[in-house]
């Protein structure tokens, strides 16, 4: 019987061959091209970990190959790396929760938190745009912010020493501080409601306000204003001693009527007189007190009143009502008290040459010499001066007669700024 020759392989018995296990080829007692087939799938098996493969599907089972995901770690790769505190991948951003370089986006770093920080400049100070909190610098934030607060107490109060302006209080800024002022109008007016000092206008602040006629500082009712600020006042008087024609022209007697009431106070003058500016009613050919007294051009509607002393408590006496009462020629007192206070009861003749209506007089006994003024009221030796009476209250009390330049007279004294 001869000996069954070697079987040869087919195709069809190799690739049932090559789904064996390596092992079973590498025992078996296959040669020539069987062994370089299971060489070839040696090689293949050992080189998958590191090579895509297309899947081969048998009617059994089904290999696949995974991709590769070597490679070196980067922030934005949506893994947390050492050194990383986060990673978001796409969504890694200076404005969001996780920053471009992975880390933690917090207050104090530099990066503003999209909708949870106002701002971030990366420092710890207080004194600048962006405060504790990374929130925008504002008064009452309780941080002084340097170069543009002076102070910041934290809240919004505008009644404590701090108001919201952050500014220290102080009156004339608007806000009424508690404890220390009445009203506070943030003006520097004082003729409206609220004066420089933050008091309630009132009567008696020395400013007139409102309906008042005058106000100056006090409520007394004996001086240049009425107690309730409705009346403003001047004084008026004729002089307690009597004087020739010689009176040093208009200018000499205006310093004279000054001079008594400045020098008097110990001469039993009221003490509220004492810096008062006071003229002389008196004209010469070039000037008179329509031309030289400041009350006919501001228009003063104010009284003048001159003082009795001889009522206890002292009494103020109107002469006239403002200006136009005093050149209306007809007062409605004698003239007729001196800066003393007492009423004269001789020696009644008063220096004038004025007429009612407060112009330069011309009338009895004028001559073309003097024209009534004893030359400019500079001569007591020659001429006439045209004089009024003390007593009277017609138009007389300034436009009487005339007397020689030698003669002894009073002067009228009358109040003008």
């Amino acid at each position: 019987m001869y000996p069954r020759p070697p079987q040869r392989l087919t195709t069809a018995s190799l690739l049932a061959a090559l789904s064996l296990p390596v092992l079973a080829c590498q025992s078996s007692a296959l040669c020539g091209d069987a062994d370089a087939l299971c060489g070839e799938s040696e090689s293949s098996s050992s080189s998958s970990s590191s090579s895509t493969s297309t899947s081969t599907t048998s009617p059994i089972t089904t290999v696949t190959s995974a991709t590769s995901t070597s490679g070196e770690p980067s922030c934005g790769d949506g893994q947390v790396d050492m050194g990383e505190e986060c990673d978001d991948g796409e969504n890694n951003g200076d404005d969001k929760a996780c920053t471009s370089e992975c880390q933690s986006n917090v207050c104090g770093d530099g990066y503003v938190l999209a909708g949870v920080e106002e701002c971030d400049d990366g420092n710890i100070s207080n004194t600048d745009e962006c405060v504790d909190g990374c929130k925008l610098a504002t008064c009452g934030d309780g941080f002084i912010q340097e170069d543009k607060e002076e102070c910041d107490d934290g809240n919004d109060l505008d009644t404590d020493a701090c108001p919201s302006s952050c500014k220290p209080a102080s009156c004339g800024d608007g806000f009424v501080q508690q404890g220390k002022e009445e009203c506070d109008d943030g003006n520097q007016s004082n003729t409206d409601a609220c004066t420089n000092a933050c008091k309630a206008a009132a009567c008696g602040d020395g400013y007139v306000q409102g309906d008042e006629a005058c106000d100056d500082g006090n409520t007394d009712d004996l001086d240049a204003c009425s107690g309730d600020c409705a009346t403003s006042r001047r004084f008026v008087f004729v002089t307690a001693d009597v004087y020739d024609g010689n009176l040093g022209g208009l200018a000499g007697a205006d310093a004279l009527c000054s001079g008594l009431v400045d020098d008097a106070r110990a001469d039993m003058v009221p003490a509220f007189l004492a810096g008062r500016t006071f003229k002389a009613w008196l004209s010469d050919d070039t000037q008179s007190p329509d031309t030289r007294f400041s009350a006919k051009g501001e228009g003063f509607g104010g009284t003048y009143v001159m003082i009795d002393s001889t009522k206890d408590p002292v009494e103020l006496v109107p002469v006239a009502v403002g200006w136009a009462g005093l050149v209306s020629g007809m007062l409605d007192h004698p003239l007729d008290h001196d800066q003393h206070g007492a009423a004269v009861v001789s020696d009644k003749a008063v220096w004038s040459n004025t007429q009612p209506d407060g112009t330069a007089g011309k009338w009895a006994m004028a001559n073309q010499v003097d024209d009534g003024h004893c030359m400019k009221w500079g001569n007591n030796a020659v001429g006439f001066g045209n004089a009024g009476q003390a007593d009277l209250q017609t138009g007389n009390w300034t436009a009487n007669g005339a007397t020689v330049c030698n003669f002894q007279a009073r002067l009228y004294c009358i109040e003008d700024p």
